[in-house]
């Protein structure tokens, strides 16, 4: 007896990517970024390592969103996912809302200074990147961001 198990695997694949990525950007959601996260930290407490968690959002978005339209701004959110991709080789990057980003990275044993420097040159790479015009269609888009961070070490410890 053969049964075609495909369509069965098909579907649960699906299910998978409607629960765990975002459907405009196919990054990362916020369920996915927290299932990462907690085994991220639990990796940092038997390592004393540190996770450094850098919040990206993208200023004015709504207004690109409200007069440019959806599609517009689904074409930016898209281009910003391009952009953030990769900055961190082995980071975990998310969407967690209309125009907030999160990138995560494990860091070892670095000293405080090492760790200062390394996350002010990610977000001035991060920032740069999004700041090159975005075209699409007859409109041309220079995006302006925000970035947030945060170290957290095996004692769950933020600054």
């Amino acid at each position: 007896m053969f049964i075609d198990l495909s369509p069965i695997k098909t579907a649960e694949e699906k299910i998978h990517r409607l629960a765990y990525y975002d459907s405009i950007t196919g990054l990362a959601n916020a369920s996915l970024l927290h299932e990462k996260l907690e085994k991220m930290l639990s990796r940092s407490r038997s390592k004393h390592d540190r996770i450094i968690v850098l919040t990206l959002d993208l200023d004015h978005f709504h207004e690109i969103n409200a007069g440019l339209g959806r599609r517009v701004g689904d074409a930016v959110l898209c281009e910003t996912a391009h952009r953030i991709s990769g900055v961190i080789e082995g980071a975990i990057e998310a969407r967690m809302g209309a125009d907030e980003f999160v990138i995560a990275s494990w860091q070892q044993h670095e000293s405080d200074e090492t760790l200062l420097l390394l996350v002010t040159n990610l977000a001035t790479e991060l920032i740069e990147q999004l700041q090159v015009s975005f075209k699409f269609e007859q409109h041309e888009l220079v995006l302006d961001s925000s970035i947030r961070s945060e170290e957290h070490t095996s004692e769950l410890q933020s600054h």
